[in-house]
């Protein structure tokens, strides 16, 4: 896995490179917490982002569907 570090510092040169048009930030803490996301996102970009997100979604379901077992009945 790529180290965090890295990729905030990759997101920050993109931004002063006037690469990037919106950003999203997804953090998921530990424990018992709920997980924060913040958002600046173009009108341009609207669209695609909601088209990621659905395959996100899509994506998370189906890995919850593979990784969930239906128990047998005691016998």
């Amino acid at each position: 896995m790529t180290d965090l570090n890295d990729i905030i510092k990759h997101a920050v040169m993109a931004s002063h490179d006037g690469e990037l048009s919106s950003i999203i930030v997804l953090m998921v803490t530990k424990g018992n917490q709920e997980p924060e996301m913040h958002m600046a996102l173009s009108s341009d970009d609207l669209h695609h982002m909601n088209t990621a997100v659905d395959l996100l979604k899509l994506e998370i379901l189906r890995l919850i569907a593979a990784n969930t077992e239906i128990k047998k009945d005691r016998e």
